[in-house]
C-alpha cells in the first residue's frame, strides 16, 4: 500500500486535510512512546523552575474591529447563505517571504455553517473524538489521552495511510467556544488551527474552521489545492453537520 500523510482536522471540514494531504508521499518514524521501566534512571536533576503560562484565549475576541473579523462575517450575502444553510468554503495558497527572508507556500483554508444544535451542545460533540471513526471511514484508529489533550490517529484515504498526533487546547466563553489544535507529530507537523462554534440563537451555531500551515513546498500540484477542495470540502461537511445534528445530547 502506498503511505503518506493524512491530516486531520476535527469536526466540520475533516475531509479536506484528508483529501488534500492523501497524495503526499513521505516515510515517517514510529510515534514517540513512553519510557519503559527497564529505561536506564537519568542522574537525579533538581526540578525546573515552573513556568507561568497564561490560560488560553479565544482567537477572536468579541468586540473586535471589523478589519479583525473572518470575511464571513462581514458580507451580508454571505450571511444570508449561511442562514439558508450554505456552507462556505475557501481554500487559498499563496507565496510569501518569512521574515527570515525564506520563501515558503502558505495553506489556508476558512470554513463556516449553521448547525441546528445549541453551541455548548455541538462544542461537546466536536470533543467525543472516539466518535470519529463512526463518521468517516478515513479514520482507522483515534486515541484520545485525556491527560495530556492529545490525539493519536492512524487516517487513510486513497490508498494512503499515515499517522499523527495533534494537541488539542479547548476554550470557551458564553458567547464562543473554540477547540484549537496543532500537529506536534507526523506528517504537517506545525500545522495549526481554530474549530470555532459561536452562538446564533438558543438552538443554532455557526461552525467554523481556520486552518494555517507554511512549507517549502506543498503536497499536492495547486490547482488541486484550491478549487477542487473546495468542492470536495463542501460536499462532506453536509456528513459532518449531520453528525452534529443528529448524536445524542452528551452526558
Amino acid at each position: 500500500m502506498k503511505r503518506g500523510p493524512v491530516a486531520h482536522i476535527l469536526g466540520f471540514f475533516i475531509a479536506v486535510i484528508v483529501t488534500a494531504s492523501a497524495f503526499a508521499r513521505e516515510k515517517l518514524a514510529s510515534p514517540p512512546v513512553s519510557p519503559s521501566a527497564s529505561t536506564p534512571a537519568a542522574s537525579p536533576q533538581p526540578p525546573p523552575a515552573l513556568a507561568l503560562h497564561p490560560p488560553p484565549q479565544l482567537s477572536i475576541r468579541k468586540d473586535a474591529a471589523k478589519s479583525e473579523l473572518p470575511f464571513w462575517k462581514t458580507k451580508p450575502d454571505i450571511r444570508k447563505r449561511l442562514a439558508d444553510r450554505d456552507i462556505i468554503v475557501s481554500v487559498k495558497n499563496d507565496d510569501v517571504k518569512r521574515p527570515d527572508g525564506k520563501k515558503v507556500v502558505r495553506f489556508t483554508i476558512n470554513g463556516v455553517g449553521h448547525v441546528s444544535r445549541n453551541k455548548d451542545t455541538a462544542f461537546k460533540i466536536a470533543q467525543q473524538y472516539s466518535k470519529l471513526k463512526e463518521v468517516s471511514s478515513h479514520f482507522k484508529t483515534v486515541n484520545y489521552d485525556a491527560n495530556r489533550g492529545e490525539v493519536f490517529m492512524i487516517c487513510e484515504a486513497l490508498g494512503y495511510q499515515a499517522r499523527m498526533i495533534m494537541k488539542m487546547t479547548p476554550v470557551s466563553e458564553d458567547w464562543r467556544s473554540e477547540i484549537q489544535w496543532e500537529v506536534i507529530w507526523g506528517h504537517f507537523q506545525g500545522m495549526k488551527g481554530t474549530l470555532g462554534f459561536e452562538k446564533v440563537d438558543e438552538t443554532h451555531t455557526e461552525v467554523s474552521i481556520v486552518t494555517n500551515y507554511e512549507a517549502e513546498t506543498l503536497p499536492l500540484p495547486r490547482v488541486l489545492m484550491g478549487f477542487a477542495f473546495e468542492v470536495i470540502s463542501q460536499k462532506v461537511a453536509e456528513k459532518m453537520r449531520t453528525h452534529l445534528e443528529s448524536m445524542p445530547e452528551p452526558r
